[in-house]
Formats: C-alpha cells, sequence, structure tokens
C-alpha cells in the first residue's frame, strides 16, 4: 500500500506542475492545450462545438427585400439609362460591389421580378390617365340631349382628341 500511495502523491505532485488552463465549460474537466480541449469538445459534445462555430461570411447575401428594392429602382429607372448596373450602385446606401449588382440581375428571377413591376407602373400610368379623361366632362349638358346625340358628340371629341394625338399632337 506504501508503494501505491507514493505513486498517488507523485501523480498528485505532476499534476500541479502542469498549467490546466483549458477547461471545457461542459463538464468542467482540464487540458493542458487548447488543442486537446477542443478534440475534447469535438468528440464529446457537438452540438456545444458546432455552436461555438463562428462562420464569417466574406460576401454577404441579398435579402428578398433587397432583391425587390434592387427590381423596383430598374422598373422605375429611366428608359434610356446608359448603364444601368452602374445607375442602380449609384443608388444603393450601403457598400454592395457593382458585380454584385451584376450577378443578381442575371437571375431569371430577379428578371421576371422586374418585368413584373414594370407591368405594375405602366397600369398604373394607364389608370390615372384613364381618370383624368374621365374626370373632364366631355359634352356641355346645358340642353339634354338624347342618347344616341350625347354618343355621337362623345365619339366627336374623342376622335378630336386621339387625331391629334396620332399626327405627333398638332
Amino acid at each position: 500500500m506504501t508503494e501505491e500511495m507514493n505513486v498517488d502523491e507523485d501523480a498528485a505532485v505532476l499534476d500541479v506542475g502542469r498549467p490546466d488552463n483549458h477547461v471545457c465549460p461542459v463538464c468542467l474537466r482540464s487540458f493542458t492545450s487548447r488543442i486537446g480541449l477542443g478534440l475534447h469538445k469535438k468528440k464529446q459534445h457537438p452540438v456545444e462545438y458546432n455552436e461555438e462555430i463562428n462562420i464569417v461570411r466574406v460576401k454577404p447575401r441579398w435579402s428578398e427585400e433587397k432583391i425587390r428594392i434592387l427590381a423596383m429602382d430598374e422598373a422605375q429607372a429611366p428608359p434610356r439609362t446608359m448603364s444601368i448596373n452602374i445607375y442602380l450602385w449609384e443608388r444603393r446606401d450601403e457598400f454592395i460591389s457593382l458585380e454584385s449588382i451584376k450577378g443578381v440581375r442575371r437571375k431569371q428571377s430577379y428578371k421576371d421580378l422586374v418585368t413584373t413591376y414594370r407591368d405594375q407602373l405602366l397600369a398604373e400610368k394607364v389608370d390615372e390617365s384613364l381618370e383624368r379623361q374621365c374626370s373632364v366632362p366631355v359634352v356641355p349638358t346645358e340642353t339634354p340631349l338624347s342618347g344616341s346625340e350625347a354618343a355621337m358628340n362623345w365619339l366627336m371629341a374623342k376622335v378630336d382628341d386621339i387625331i391629334p394625338e396620332m399626327n405627333g399632337g398638332k
């Protein structure tokens, strides 16, 4: 028994001399090296180990909202914009590379979104135009007219409006 106690005492002396600064936060086991602690956590506590991994993305990904804003900006761009990529790049508040904008614009889903927004804007403009035309009375209402006379006057007024537009506004 004396020999066993000496071995235990020698081990205790050896343990005191080594620095155990690497302690597992889950099970409080100590290790002499950072690598040993890392291997322990990877094998014994894989869930906690994976949660500690911090992946820093070099390239930020486009959120759905930012893609929609970019598509709306493109749909509202002036028709004869020389470089649409530069136009969109200059309108961004945060730093987004020109190459990133080009990459997003190549995708078919983005192109479809821009087409949808352009169609919506065109429909809104047509609705506004029709509202303006309908709000102005075409036929004076001094004397009541029969249905056919009113229809004929309305048609003639429309033709008078349309023909100058077709001739270039003359």
